[in-house]
């Protein structure tokens, strides 16, 4: 099994190498593309692995809908994304995958990871899953059961549920945001405050800094 993914990954990992370069290759026909690619090599190559990836998990329908539409490969619109990354404000920089259920130290990790690199960033829940906070992670504007958000972080809830144990766990907020900070959270207006004990995920919300 575990030489079986070791595979999977040097072979996904070979993908999105070939696609850079063949879009690498492709730039070199047009100056202003070469000259971006110049410049920020370095922070285009991140987003587009992320972006690439982030494709590439959409379902071949998807996939077909979207290269048919924008007549584009998928290295082409990973490449398209991660450039309108560098002048765009609120773009994603990293995507933090949570893969199980109620793994609430890992969505404490994944935040904190996502507050260090100070670039916009992507948390995806457990698609399903249920959070439950029971102590408090921080104290910094009052007790919050997730660490304070200072970055700009998209959580995609995928029908998840992020709550508090109402009857055996500290009584606190699900998470702040602090000042200059940006929370996105594909979710139900988020429950910062004291007045919601879960938030289930749904339309898009904008959690403003308190």
């Amino acid at each position: 099994m575990e030489n079986r993914r070791e595979k999977l990954q040097w072979a996904d990992e070979a993908e999105v190498v070939t696609a850079w370069r063949e879009q690498l290759a492709e730039a070199a026909e047009n100056p202003w593309l070469a000259d971006l690619l110049l410049r920020h090599g370095p922070r285009l190559l991140k987003r587009f692995i992320a972006f690439y990836r982030r494709l590439r998990r959409l379902s071949h329908r998807k996939l077909w809908r979207m290269r048919r539409k924008l007549g584009l490969s998928i290295g082409a619109a990973a490449l398209l994304l991660a450039m309108s990354s560098v002048a765009v404000p609120g773009v994603h920089a990293e995507t933090f995958p949570i893969n199980a259920d109620n793994d609430v130290p890992a969505l404490i990790q994944a935040i904190n990871q996502a507050n260090a690199n100070d670039e916009p960033d992507v948390i995806e829940l457990y698609a399903g899953g249920t959070f439950t906070l029971t102590t408090a992670d921080n104290a910094t504007h009052g007790l919050s059961g997730l660490p304070v958000i200072s970055s700009t972080i998209t959580i995609e809830g995928n029908g998840a549920t992020i709550a508090r144990d109402m009857l055996n766990g500290d009584a606190l907020r699900i998470l702040t945001v602090a000042q200059l900070a940006t929370s996105q959270s594909r979710m139900p207006p988020s429950p910062v405050g004291r007045s919601r004990a879960s938030a289930a995920a749904g339309a898009s919300s904008t959690t403003a800094a308190r």
